[in-house]
């Protein structure tokens, strides 16, 4: 492993997109039908101890993540656990396999009887004080991703990353500038979503280990970025959160008053209560995430398979099954809830909002 300065290799790339006003769809013609769906409560973990850290991985410098999904039975107890995402490492991935089965969980309830359900959990495997330094083969691909992207040669850029997500990364640092450069190339391609995605997981990591990845100028470009991919994914309210983040980070006035303009007619937009149609695909995860504005829903145009949906709310959680075109009423009273959808990998969906 080649150790350096953290932030070194962290190459800028960030094309800094306009700050034109987001736009808005028009309402569904269809007809829609209310109705009343059979609701669940999800599980609910009662002890999640955390995994042992692989020996070999530690003395190694190893660092890195595991997603897995499984189903919770009517005693509790996880089954099915599967590995959905990680950073690749074999040791890991075995270490939180062992660690998911034992596990305890509230099981999900249905009208009071305890019913089968998923649940899924990220394990992130990080060594105190951190990992500042990549392996000489990810050094070598980053630094003709470099090139490639200065000279915009799209092709070349697309073959090195799939190199780069190839490679099992070594520490949280490769990490970080993996989704750097996963966002970058997007940005060029202009996938707003693939942007979102890998934005939102560099400065989350970023931010876990106290900004010990991205420089300050770096941070608030990453997150100008972010906040327009939110806005065109039309994800609000998320772009709102990236918004106070970026507030108290950028110095040009001119450029802050272009952006408080937009996060203002973003609040309004959110005040007036849409419509929105949000344009979602399920990753390798098999999941999807959405943080509604209001209190009602529904979910058209079903390209593949989607299993159930849940909300996480301030004041309630639930699970049901999904029917397309059905308009979906959450209860006032929930607060404000995130919309979990569960499906196929590569299921994509329309979810509408608003009147």
């Amino acid at each position: 492993m080649v150790k350096n300065c953290a932030k070194s290799y962290v190459l800028l790339l960030i094309a800094m997109l306009g700050s034109s006003a987001f736009s808005v769809s028009e309402p569904q013609t269809d007809t829609e039908q209310d109705v009343a769906v059979e609701t669940y409560d999800p599980p609910v973990p009662l002890e999640k101890e955390n995994p042992n850290y692989p020996r070999d991985a530690q003395l190694a410098g190893i660092e890195g993540w595991v997603t897995l999904h499984y189903m919770v039975s009517p005693s509790g107890n996880p089954y099915e656990i599967e590995v959905v995402d990680s950073s690749g490492n074999r040791s890991l991935e075995r270490a939180a396999r062992r660690a998911a089965k034992k596990y305890q969980y509230d099981p999900a309830q249905l009208n009071g009887t305890p019913i089968d359900a998923g649940a899924a959990t990220r394990i992130t495997f990080a060594l105190s004080g951190g990992v500042s330094g990549v392996s000489v083969k990810f050094k070598k691909l980053y630094r003709r991703f470099q090139e490639a992207a200065q000279n915009r040669n799209l092709k070349d850029m697309e073959v090195l990353i799939a190199k780069i997500n190839d490679l099992e990364t070594q520490n949280l640092f490769e990490a970080s500038i993996r989704y750097t450069v996963q966002g970058s190339y997007a940005q060029l391609i202009n996938d707003h979503e693939g942007v979102r995605m890998a934005f939102a997981r560099a400065i989350d990591l970023d931010e876990d280990q106290d900004g010990a990845y991205l420089t300050e100028p770096q941070r608030p470009n990453l997150l100008v970025a972010l906040m327009q991919a939110q806005v065109a994914t039309q994800h609000f309210k998320d772009a709102l959160d990236t918004w106070k983040k970026l507030a108290v980070l950028i110095e040009d006035p001119q450029r802050k008053s272009r952006l408080q303009r937009q996060a203002d007619q973003i609040q309004q937009f959110i005040q007036e209560g849409g419509p929105i149609e949000v344009t979602g695909r399920i990753r390798g995860h098999y999941r999807y995430k959405y943080r509604l504005i209001g209190n009602s829903f529904s979910v058209s145009s079903i390209n593949g398979r989607l299993a159930e949906a849940q909300i996480y709310c301030d004041r309630g959680i639930k699970g049901f099954a999904l029917e397309e075109d059905m308009s979906f009423e959450i209860p006032e009273e929930f607060g404000e809830c995130n919309l979990i959808i569960i499906g196929d990998p590569e299921t994509t969906f329309t979810v509408f909002e608003g009147s």
